[in-house]
């Protein structure tokens, strides 16, 4: 970083003499009139090339930025004091300006309201980085070694009811320091790092400054009140979807937090467009990737202090997908559609510079980056809503079912999806379905791999086929009953030398024991096991010796169902077992008895 110092408004230099505007005038001018006689007066040289201007970005990030016009020569910085300057002087040389480019400049800092060498804002930084026509004149000369430094106050979040990770505590504090000067943020950690814990953080610190609001997709909004209940059950928290739900704005502001689905806000646009939102959480927001769909507009259109989206996967096909998406967080930040289309095409080095642009309100971390923070095993329970067409179904099969066993049987068909129903694309996907596409999506998109561990025959078949159509290209393999013992370990072999990403789709009992699949670094539970011990040995199919990657393992299931109970009765059951081990180890006490 260049040591700057700021003489006047119109001054800026590293090194050499500190020439203000007037003797910068006087000796221009004396200059142009004497010639050879105040080069031998003053001991100044004249330089003939003519020296493009650039605009100068300085500082530390977020707070102490300025901004100015100036020359570069070698290491050194020297400031142009104005549009009209004919040049500047550095190491007793006089150098003739681009007037063209230095109007250029200075227009450039107009056009954004910014004065030269003052202090700007981070959403001007912001602005002014992002501005298509930056690329040609401006020089980026701040300090940020890494996002997650511009919050250097400690937060404390004691309040919370979980104890939040190194990183997510490095994270929530990003995200309430990024609050205090109403820019958004895209958190975009990989999945099963906890953006949802991070979020909630953020919420609890600001919810002294109005009511906010969680739109993500309809599957994970009990997902998310569940998360509520648990990491901070002091805030007041409502669903709003359903016939029921509020149809005033004064129904909605009474509480803390709001959680909504897509469908919903569209739905409910002019409502929910007339409330004032102090925080405004995207969940999934790949889901507004396509900026001409109804609920991206409508999104974007949400009064709000400050945007936080969600995402582990901000671009999934194109550059155009991040542009919608910070076009919510920082609106305006990578200017109009046409323009990002035209500078950003899809090409690699564009990528890469559109990631520097957008780093400064960025939180992206891998599980390979903070794995020391991390446990190694990394266990998420994810709850559902019964979609109401099964619901029907749900009850019908308690009301006729012959005998209890035979209901559970039904009803754990019903929940695994395993009858061929829920299984359609888009919309009409069931919840527990359209998860896990999530998540193999996520993990393909890292080229990692993915073990799905189910029930019946006839679930496994629905995720091949389905999983298929959506990744063509990957490794996909099934372990049931149905592939003879000897062949199972080839079917694994194949995985794990595949090169690219992949899923193998199990059978607890057929593949749960006595193999070993490290390759794999996610494992999704798609039905919770009635015994305990089954899931556990799935999991250690993947979360075993030589296993080099901290391993999230997802457990989905239907609230108030089968599915919950099995969950509950599984917890009961391991309890159990614990404490039998705590008998079984001597305490300290009875080894002196």
């Amino acid at each position: 970083m260049a040591d700057w110092k700021v003489e006047n408004a119109h001054l800026l230099v590293k090194e050499g003499r500190d020439w203000r505007k007037a003797e910068v005038q006087e000796v221009v001018k004396a200059a142009f009139s004497s010639g050879e006689d105040i080069r031998r007066a003053t001991g100044l040289r004249f330089g003939r090339v003519a020296l493009t201007p650039s605009v100068v970005l300085f500082g530390r990030l977020p707070d102490d930025v300025h901004v100015g016009v100036a020359v570069q020569r070698g290491s050194a910085f020297i400031a142009v004091p104005s549009a009209d300057a004919q040049g500047v002087i550095h190491d007793d040389l006089w150098h003739p300006l681009d007037v063209t480019g230095a109007q250029t400049c200075f227009g450039f800092l107009d056009r954004h309201g910014a004065d030269r060498c003052s202090g700007i804002t981070l959403g001007t930084y912001l602005q002014l980085k992002a501005d298509p026509t930056s690329a040609e004149i401006l020089v980026d000369q701040t300090e940020r070694e890494d996002v997650l430094s511009l919050a250097r106050v400690r937060r404390d979040f004691s309040t919370l009811e979980i104890q939040l990770f190194p990183y997510q505590q490095a994270g929530a504090e990003f995200l309430v320091t990024m609050a205090e000067r109403g820019v958004g943020v895209l958190l975009a950690d990989q999945m099963g790092l906890g953006k949802t814990a991070q979020a909630i953080a953020l919420l609890l610190d600001r919810r002294a400054y109005g009511p906010s609001l969680v739109v993500c997709p309809a599957s994970l909004m009990r997902n998310w009140c569940r998360e509520f209940e648990q990491i901070a059950p002091s805030l007041t928290v409502t669903i709003h979807t359903g016939r029921l739900r509020a149809g005033v704005i004064s129904g909605l502001t009474v509480y803390d937090v709001v959680v909504t689905s897509y469908d919903t806000l569209v739905a409910d646009r002019s409502l929910l467009e007339d409330v004032s939102w102090n925080v405004v959480v995207l969940d999934e927001a790949q889901f507004i990737r396509n900026p001409e769909t109804s609920r991206a507009e409508c999104v974007k259109g949400l009064q709000r202090r400050m945007s936080v989206a969600l995402t582990g996967t901000p671009v999934e096909n194109r550059l155009l997908d991040l542009w919608s998406i910070a076009e919510f967080v920082v609106p305006a930040l990578l200017g109009t559609r046409a323009s990002f289309e035209e500078v950003f095409p899809d090409e690699l080095d564009r990528a890469e510079s559109l990631g520097q642009i957008i780093s400064p309100v960025t939180v992206r971390r891998l599980v390979t980056e903070v794995a020391g923070d991390l446990p190694e095993l990394i266990e998420i329970e994810t709850a559902f809503e019964l979609p109401e067409e099964a619901v029907r179904r749900y009850k019908h099969i308690l009301q006729t079912s012959a005998n209890s066993l035979a209901a559970a049987t039904a009803l754990r068909v019903l929940c695994a999806h395993a009858d061929g129903r829920g299984w359609e694309p888009g919309e009409d996907a069931a919840p527990k379905v359209e998860h896990t596409m999530r998540i193999i999506s996520q993990a393909f998109t890292e080229e990692q791999k993915v073990l799905v561990f189910a029930s019946f025959q006839g679930t496994l078949d629905q995720l091949f086929e389905t999983v298929k159509v959506s990744h063509p290209n990957a490794f996909l393999g099934v372990l049931d009953g149905r592939v003879p013992v000897p062949d199972r370990q080839t079917v694994i072999d194949l995985f794990t030398q595949f090169p690219g990403p992949g899923a193998l789709l199990m059978n607890p009992q057929a593949a749960g024991v006595g193999l070993n699949i490290t390759a794999a670094n996610h494992v999704i539970h798609f039905n919770p096991e009635w015994n305990p011990a089954l899931t556990s040995q799935a999991t250690a199919r993947a979360y075993r010796r030589k296993q080099k990657l901290p391993v999230a393992v997802h457990h989905l299931f239907y609230e108030r169902t089968v599915e919950e109970d099995a969950l509950v009765r599984a917890e009961w059951k391991r309890a159990l077992a614990s404490r039998v081990d705590d008998g079984s180890v001597p305490k300290e006490k009875g080894l002196h008895d």
